[in-house]
């Protein structure tokens, strides 16, 4: 966004110069230089240079990226360091508290330098000498009659309460501005700053209401549970005040449709040999990661005096580690981790086996998505008709998820039923590569597709007949389950716990036998019953509507505030 305003104009090239900047993921707002030009003449009247001078001239002498937290902490927290909107340009926030705050729409000033602050949270600042924007003013008293009126101190204690909510502020920020303020004041007034003007107690007492900063650490934009979790999460937590950055440790191509769930107002870095900088950087209190790799990635990658706090959140990986590796991995992590988080209690075999289960940094937290309007899709342009019995797979495609024996047990359900059972599969992958062409007009093979949700709902019901040893708290359970649809799996995971609420339970569960194989006669017995009995598919239809809120973003939020507040 740039906001072009009518009192000014720039050089040419300055979109040009300004946007470049934003292919850094990081980036959250972008700013050029800017003079003040007089509205008759457009002779300049002072520039960016005069306005800062005092602060540190040589630092805006050539350009620069920076991150929020350190440019906070050393000029922004001091004073508002973009001096003209028309000079900035910055990403589409996705949502921010501001537009409801009847307090900062009041503001006459300070209004903003508290969204630039509040816009730039957990991300990078850029700035650039290479063009400029230059901006009229009308009257060259005007600035001076502003800083003469009271609000001009009561604002600045405003910004830095904000200050303190939004970030890890060191003390002598505010201390320098105070300073600052003071020796305005006594220039304009011929006194000392009044405490009820500009009281530096109150001030600091807004910081109890902040929320951490926040690096959630992931494997890849890529599409399964342990990669789509962490971008939830991040959005949840973010959306609730936290600053959070998205650490991408890149270790696979880039699927686009998971890229672009995360929200658009989350900057992302992926430099990972950079680890401790950017922990340092960006004033990192906790570090979230979610993927085996990774986790020893960053263990193995603290420096000496490495202060931010590591979570870790077992997705089922764990359980598959060679034997050697885990013996290696799990006491560092219980040396070094500040919690380990668990889905499944399965995810506890290997602890157990190394008498490790009962530690005191192991927590459990299920699952949960965010809610999202449901628009179902229309089948018929598939060739379903609406008296089909439609099954919906959605999963990675890897042999291990079933597709194979998801096929062949819809066949043997159709030659036994008296409705027709059509199969909608989505995922992208090996699997994918080899089953697409098969040619059986009653499966559907639909590749990576973003909106699930509506399609599970065209269908009549989700389908996981997972064999993945590693299944621990599906997502796609979730979203079949937020779909208002009941799921067909198998029992493996906490899969079991997630579809039944109390004595209800919102699908059907089957057992894998001996050598994990997949029952296919017995599977596409339940599935005829479930596409023939109209009275026991409604029964499964009704309990559904009572085993959704438990996986609410509400209470993901509430379960990991808890563990992320208690290392303070």
């Amino acid at each position: 966004v740039w906001i072009a305003e009518s009192d000014g104009w720039c050089d040419y090239n300055f979109l040009e110069q300004l946007v470049r900047f934003f292919k850094d993921e990081s980036v959250m707002l972008a700013y050029s230089r800017t003079n003040f030009v007089d509205s008759d003449t457009n002779n300049r009247v002072w520039s960016m240079e005069d306005y800062l001078g005092d602060i540190d001239n040589e630092f805006w002498s050539k350009p620069f990226v920076v991150s929020a937290h350190n440019i906070v902490n050393n000029f922004f927290g001091i004073r508002n360091i973009i001096p003209n909107a028309s000079s900035v340009v910055f990403r589409k926030p996705h949502d921010l508290d501001l537009f409801g705050d009847r307090q900062w729409l009041n503001l006459k000033f300070a209004r903003d330098w508290i969204f630039y602050l509040a816009v730039i949270r957990g991300g990078c600042i850029a700035y650039t000498t290479k063009t400029t924007n230059y901006f009229r003013q009308h009257g060259v008293n005007t600035s001076t009659l502003i800083q003469n009126d009271e609000k001009y101190y009561r604002e600045h204690e405003i910004v830095s309460k904000y200050l303190y909510q939004f970030y890890r502020i060191d003390d002598f920020v505010l201390e320098r501005q105070f300073a600052s303020l003071q020796k305005h004041y006594a220039r304009t007034h011929k006194g000392a700053l009044p405490k009820s003007l500009y009281n530096i107690k109150k001030i600091k007492q807004a910081s109890s209401d902040r929320k951490l900063n926040l690096i959630m650490a992931s494997f890849s934009f890529a599409a399964g549970g342990g990669e789509t979790f962490p971008i939830v999460l991040a959005n949840i937590m973010k959306s609730k005040g936290y600053a959070v950055t998205f650490f991408n440790f890149n270790r696979d191509n880039v699927e686009l449709g998971v890229r672009k769930m995360l929200r658009s107002d989350i900057p992302v870095v992926s430099d990972l040999h950079k680890l401790n900088k950017i922990v340092h950087d960006f004033g990192a209190e906790i570090i979230h990661s979610h993927h085996a790799w990774v986790d020893s990635t960053i263990l193995d990658g603290m420096s000496e005096g490495f202060t931010c706090r590591h979570i870790i959140s077992c997705h089922g990986m764990y359980e598959d580690l060679d034997e050697n590796r885990a013996d290696e991995l799990l006491p560092k992590m219980l040396e070094k981790c500040a919690k380990i988080v668990y889905t499944a209690d399965k995810n506890l075999i290997p602890f157990k086996k190394r008498g490790l289960e009962n530690h005191e940094k192991l927590t459990k937290i299920g699952n949960g998505l965010c809610l999202s309007d449901i628009n179902p899709v229309d089948l018929s342009s598939y060739g379903i008709s609406e008296d089909s019995f439609v099954l919906c797979l959605v999963s990675r495609a890897i042999p291990s998820k079933g597709w194979q024996e998801a096929i062949e047990s819809v066949k043997i359900a159709r030659a036994t039923s008296k409705r027709d059972i059509q199969l909608i599969i989505i995922g992208d992958g090996e699997e994918y590569d080899r089953l697409k062409d098969i040619g059986l007009s009653y499966v559907h093979f639909l590749g990576f597709i973003p909106n699930i949700r509506d399609y599970y709902a065209a269908s009549d019901m989700g389908y996981l007949p997972s064999r993945f040893r590693s299944e621990s708290y599906p997502l796609t359970v979730i979203d079949c389950l937020f779909a208002g649809r009941p799921m067909l799996a198998s029992n493996i995971g906490e899969i079991s716990n997630m579809l039944h609420n109390g004595e209800k339970c919102s699908g059907v569960l089957f057992d894998l036998g001996s050598d994990w194989n997949i029952p296919v006669a017995k599977v596409a017995k339940l599935i005829s019953i479930c596409a023939n009995d109209q009275d026991y598919y409604n029964e499964l239809l009704e309990n559904v509507k009572h085993n959704t809120d438990k996986f609410g973003p509400d209470a993901l939020y509430e379960n990991y505030n808890k563990v992320y507040m208690s290392q303070i």
